[in-house]
């Protein structure tokens, strides 16, 4: 889904995963978090600056169907996809 797992992200940062939890959880964080808030930024800039169906919207941000993209976008910004690309273009 172009997002690497939390073992990868520990092995490119050269940490073991339970030092990077850590670290993360000092800083308030978890990997769920960032990876949520990195497809929330992927999709609306492509809802937003692309002509790419909705669909295509949500397999890009990682999401496996364009249902759940829905329901995450939604939950997000209490608006659907569509109508947040018709408000923000």
């Amino acid at each position: 889904n172009g997002f690497p797992s939390f073992k990868q992200l520990a092995d490119r940062m050269d940490l073991s995963t339970s030092t990077l939890r850590r670290r993360l959880l000092a800083e308030n964080s978890s990997y769920q978090t960032i990876k949520a808030e990195a497809r929330k930024k992927l999709a609306i800039e492509l809802l937003v600056t692309s002509e790419l169906r909705i669909g295509d919207i949500a397999e890009r941000s990682g999401f496996m169907n364009q249902t759940s993209f829905n329901r995450f976008f939604r939950e997000w910004t209490k608006t659907t996809p569509q109508q947040y690309r018709e408000q923000h273009r």
